[in-house]
């Protein structure tokens, strides 16, 4: 799972338009950096 943080809203609604239209790009590296700051989170919590 991960957490789309508020400030991220409008970074995420724009990257969901466009993988309406075909272009999943911009959605697959949002996502991608936020399950990577949930996992660097995680792992620190757990050290």
């Amino acid at each position: 799972p991960t957490i789309l943080r508020k400030e991220e809203r409008r970074a995420y609604y724009s990257a969901l338009e466009k993988a309406d239209k075909g272009d999943f790009r911009a959605l697959t590296m949002l996502i991608g950096k936020d399950v990577e700051r949930a996992l660097d989170l995680y792992i620190e919590t757990v050290s």
